[in-house]
């Protein structure tokens, strides 16, 4: 079994051995969907990040009694939307 990240440095060299071993691989799609579950790990580690980031700065607002009630109302969104992308890493992986 090849590593993923040597066959998506290496396409051509990986599409040649599959042609001369007659082996039938969707190797485009195996790199478009390589691609965008890269894509879906970047966003969902930024917004984790994000997430983290606010989450501690709602802390200090409610610590010095502020509200905070619009930031946890975004981060409401953020963890729906992270919900949502690792959720889809989880189906590109297992299929």
């Amino acid at each position: 079994m090849l590593d993923l990240r040597f066959i998506r440095e290496h396409p051509d060299t990986v599409r040649q051995a599959l042609e001369q071993k007659g082996g039938v691989v969707d190797l485009d799609r195996l790199l478009k969907l390589d691609a965008e579950r890269r894509q879906r790990i970047g966003e969902a580690d930024g917004l984790k990040e994000k997430r983290n980031r606010v989450s501690e700065e709602i802390g200090r607002l409610k610590k010095a009694g502020e509200d905070g009630g619009e930031a946890v109302t975004e981060m409401r969104e953020v963890s729906k939307r992270i919900k949502e992308l690792d959720e889809s890493i989880r189906n590109l992986e297992e299929g």
